[in-house]
């Protein structure tokens, strides 16, 4: 459960978020992406207020991996050409 969560990310950066188990690591972005809804307070993105027309914007945007995620087997490497090989794909992942 969040309580009194703010952040903000500048543009361009990076983040890895990590915290205890059940601390709402991954509702957090479970909200962002739209599966989930805040039962109180707001999220932004892009300073506007998250509604499902934002959250696919967010969707195309950021990054999230699981940690139930199942890589397969495989270098990072080879993994990451796959992805890369969809066009949508091509321009967003440098390796």
């Amino acid at each position: 459960m969040l309580s009194n969560f703010s952040l903000c990310i500048p543009k361009g950066k990076k983040i890895l978020l990590k915290g205890k188990s059940e601390t709402g690591k991954s509702t957090l972005f479970k909200i962002l992406l739209g599966f989930e809804k805040l039962s109180e307070g707001s999220v932004y993105y892009m300073r506007k207020t998250l509604n499902p027309q934002v959250a696919w914007q967010v969707r195309k945007e950021v990054a999230y991996v699981s940690q139930d995620t199942d890589l397969g087997e495989g270098s990072v490497k080879d993994l990451l050409e796959e992805i890369r090989s969809y066009r949508p794909n091509r321009k967003k992942i440098r390796l």
